[in-house]
C-alpha cells in the first residue's frame, strides 16, 4: 500500500476509534435511560455512528483500488472486495447491515427509531471493534 493511502487509513481509523469512545462512554445501559438524553445528545451519537460507519466504507473504497477495480458505490465496494476474498463473507455481511444502519439513521424511519437506533447501536458496537481490528490488520496486506 502507498505511503499516502496508508496515512489516510489511519487517520480515518483514529477518527473511528475516537468516535466509537465517545459514543462508548456517553451510550446508556437502558433504552430508557437513553429515551432521557437531551435530543442533542442523542442526535450526536446517532452522528457519530453515521461518521464511523462512513469512514469504514470510505477506508474499503481505498482498498478496491489495489485490485484494480472502480465501484460504483458502496455495495460495490463490498462485492469487489469480497470476490477478491479480502473480505471473508462474516465481515461483509456485518458492514452491509451497518450501511443499512448508517442510511436508516439518516432518513429517521419510522415511529420507533429512537428504540430501533438504541438496540442497533447497544448490539453492534462489538461489531465496530471487530471491523477496525480487520482494518488495522489490513494495512500491510495490500502492495502498490
Amino acid at each position: 500500500m502507498d505511503k499516502q493511502d496508508k496515512e489516510i487509513i489511519e487517520i480515518k481509523i483514529r477518527q473511528i476509534e475516537l468516535s466509537f469512545d465517545l459514543i462508548r462512554n456517553r451510550l446508556p445501559s437502558t433504552l430508557q435511560k437513553f429515551l432521557s438524553l437531551d435530543v442533542l445528545v442523542r442526535d450526536g451519537i446517532y452522528k457519530r455512528i453515521e461518521f464511523i460507519i462512513q469512514n469504514i466504507l470510505d477506508i474499503l473504497a481505498i482498498f478496491t483500488k489495489y485490485f484494480k477495480k472502480i465501484p460504483g458505490d458502496d455495495e460495490s465496494v463490498i462485492e469487489i472486495l469480497q470476490k477478491a476474498n479480502f473480505l471473508n463473507p462474516k465481515t461483509a455481511e456485518i458492514i452491509k447491515k451497518m450501511r443499512g444502519f448508517r442510511n436508516f439513521l439518516v432518513h429517521r424511519y419510522g415511529e420507533l427509531f429512537d428504540e430501533i437506533a438504541f438496540n442497533n447501536i447497544s448490539a453492534g458496537l462489538q461489531d465496530i471493534v471487530n471491523v477496525i481490528e480487520f482494518l488495522r490488520n489490513s494495512l500491510n496486506k495490500l502492495d502498490p
